[in-house]
């Protein structure tokens, strides 16, 4: 945030300039941008992203400019609203609203605010300036370059002017919004041998880039997503583009193996399955697992999709099976995760039925029979998939 935007903004701006703020933005459609909203009477009604809501519990009142939770008691105006989903101030509040830049760098050294020493805030134009001077970043594979040319993705020289020290020699990927604001940079060490280098460098808080929220590729993937009405959620950054490679451009980055609420809430509105390839590790099978069970509270579909090879991604499959072997494999995969999902359904309200009618009837023998058959297609699945279909998270 610009050092002449303090935090005394709040202060300093007269009532009128913030009530015409809050009439220009209509707190149903921004508030709309995070939730699913449904309008009954006065109101517009949802899911509550500030607590594990079950039932619309969020009502927004457009002609107050006011929304309010009826189960957590949270309560305010738009930009209200956006601090407390966005956990930023009122000041950062204003600039989401209203889209002005707020970018900023960190030390060129080493990569934090020096103590005592104003940073300069260079604006978004010169940000931009400073990616038209990257060298073209080769991908390594003729079928990724044109995705990787139209994400910007650059290699910055040795010898960059100063505030760019700490990216020379590395990979670039710029980070954008679902607006395709540029928000802060992030770059990858192109030597894996190297490790006194940290693979990646991301922007820190300071400059406006929180990983906690952010989804890489949403302002290229958002269009998609609600076409789709579903996302593939990966890893990293190269991850993403080798999905939009293969046709997948429903496709969006964690920046890593965590989701957080706030990612959920981004999508909520857009989304009804999601698709989750993480890499074929132990930090991987975790995250999904964990994201998967919170995807399920939010009342969205998760569906899991094991990588073949432990240690491989979405990317490094891409360069070994090529183009469209990948995307064959990925709609292969995904038809039968499909199906596994609709055995697992029938099951669970099978057994829902059962337990709600205790007395034996032809009904219950038609489950029972179905059962079986439901477990002779689970095990043809494990066998596919690779993992035990009756281990499965959705059991829990």
């Amino acid at each position: 945030m610009d050092r002449n935007f303090t935090k005394q903004t709040k202060n300093k701006m007269e009532k009128q300039s913030i009530l015409s703020l809050k009439k220009k933005y209509r707190i149903e459609e921004v508030v709309g941008r995070y939730v699913r909203l449904h309008p009954s009477g006065q109101y517009w009604w949802g899911l509550c992203p500030f607590h594990n809501d079950h039932h619309p519990s969020l009502a927004v009142h457009p002609g107050r400019g006011t929304f309010c939770c009826y189960a957590c008691g949270e309560r305010g105006d738009v930009l209200a609203f956006i601090q407390k989903i966005a956990h930023c101030s009122f000041a950062e509040a204003v600039a989401r609203l209203t889209g002005t830049p707020s970018v900023k760098v960190a030390s060129p050294t080493t990569g934090k605010e020096t103590a005592g020493t104003p940073q300069k805030v260079p604006t978004t134009a010169e940000l931009e300036a400073f990616l038209r001077q990257l060298m073209p970043a080769a991908s390594g594979d003729s079928d990724l370059t044109p995705v990787w040319l139209d994400f910007g993705i650059g290699y910055a020289p040795h010898l960059v002017a100063p505030p760019w020290k700490q990216l020379e020699g590395r990979l670039v990927f710029p980070l954008r919004d679902e607006k395709g604001q540029l928000v802060g940079l992030a770059s990858r060490r192109t030597d894996d041998t190297d490790t006194q280098s940290p693979k990646y460098r991301n922007s820190s808080a300071r400059e406006g880039f929180r990983k906690s929220e952010f989804l890489y590729g949403l302002d290229r993937a958002q269009a998609s997503i609600r076409q789709h009405r579903e996302v593939f959620l990966v890893e990293g950054y190269k991850d993403v583009l080798a999905m939009h490679a293969a046709g997948f451009t429903q496709t969006v980055g964690l920046c890593g193996t965590a989701l957080t609420t706030a990612h959920i809430a981004r999508l909520q509105p857009w989304v009804s399955r999601v698709w989750l390839l993480l890499d074929h590790d132990e930090a991987g099978w975790k995250g999904s697992e964990k994201a998967a069970r919170m995807l399920w509270e939010a009342g969205m579909e998760p569906r899991i999709l094991s990588l073949p090879k432990p240690g491989s991604d979405p990317d490094s499959l891409f360069r070994e099976m090529g183009r469209e072997p990948f995307r064959a494999w990925i709609e292969s995969v995904c038809r039968t995760e499909s199906e596994e999902y609709r055995l697992m359904t029938r099951l669970r309200e099978g057994m829902a039925w059962i337990q709600a009618e205790p007395a034996v009837t032809p009904r219950k023998r038609e489950l029972w029979n179905d059962f079986r058959t439901c477990r002779q297609d689970l095990l043809r699945l494990s066998g596919q998939l690779g993992r035990l279909a009756t281990m499965d998270w959705r059991w829990v």
